[in-house]
């Protein structure tokens, strides 16, 4: 498949979930924060497609994170809503504007 093929049924993958609903992915280590300067559908390409080069860009400027226990706690306080995507084995999620 190539990019733009991958970026189209990634976009249809994305799904909008609370906090809550992610929870369990947190204490597994499997959720990905990204920023919302970044385009969740691109970075989930990128990831799918294997580009350390990028994503390790990304990660040296913060705009995709591991979160701390401290951002859960405030994303659970809030009840935080956000945009979901699964790239194997790790969830990426965007929190939505409020």
């Amino acid at each position: 498949m190539d990019k733009n093929g991958l970026k189209a049924k990634l976009r249809q993958e994305v799904l909008v979930t609370p906090w809550l609903n992610l929870e369990r992915e947190f204490a597994a280590g499997r959720l990905v924060a990204v920023d919302q300067r970044l385009d969740l559908v691109e970075v989930g390409s990128r990831m799918a497609l294997d580009d350390k080069a990028t994503f390790a860009g990304w990660l040296q400027a913060g705009l995709v994170f591991k979160p701390s226990p401290d951002q859960a706690c405030t994303w659970h306080a809030k009840a935080s809503q956000f945009d979901m995507l699964i790239v194997s084995p790790f969830v990426l999620i965007q929190e939505l504007s409020e």
